[in-house]
């Protein structure tokens, strides 16, 4: 899915967007990227949509756009990108987006982006073993250890 971090326009709804420069647009697309794939390496397929890996997915890519853009662009990229959703879904990804972002202030302000990047995947993971991000199970939104 492409990201609506176009300058101008977001792709899917044509409504005027606030403009991110070109590299960062292009910084948060290399993170989305990243983050798909460590959820697709660390959490079965049935679980990248509405379970534990779509919960780290959307945790570790807020949290990666903290460490290596900013947090204004990733709260715009990362809001943007749920227009489109309803319901229960985009409630439990704006909220793992919002523990990433979290989490990626705290690595960030703590250390060199090298090392921040080495320990937010480590804490995206231990966040999921521990409840504390979200997923829909039976139709209900519930921390993600349930």
């Amino acid at each position: 899915m492409p990201l609506p971090c176009q300058n101008g326009r977001d792709s899917r709804s044509q409504v005027p967007q606030p403009r991110q420069s070109p590299a960062d647009c292009s910084k948060a697309r290399d993170q989305a990227e990243i983050a798909l794939q460590y959820a697709k390496d660390l959490y079965p397929d049935r679980t990248l949509f509405q379970g534990t890996g779509d919960a780290f997915r959307h945790c570790y890519w807020n949290a990666l756009m903290e460490v290596f853009i900013d947090h204004e662009t990733a709260y715009e990229v990362a809001t943007r990108h749920e227009s489109q959703s309803r319901g229960g879904d985009k409630e439990m990804d704006l909220k793992n987006n919002r523990k990433g972002r979290e989490i990626g202030r705290y690595y960030k302000a703590r250390y060199s982006k090298a090392e921040a990047y080495k320990k937010t995947r480590s804490s995206r993971k231990s966040h999921v073993s521990k409840g504390k991000l979200w997923i829909i199970k039976n139709g209900n939104l519930v921390r993600s250890n349930a």
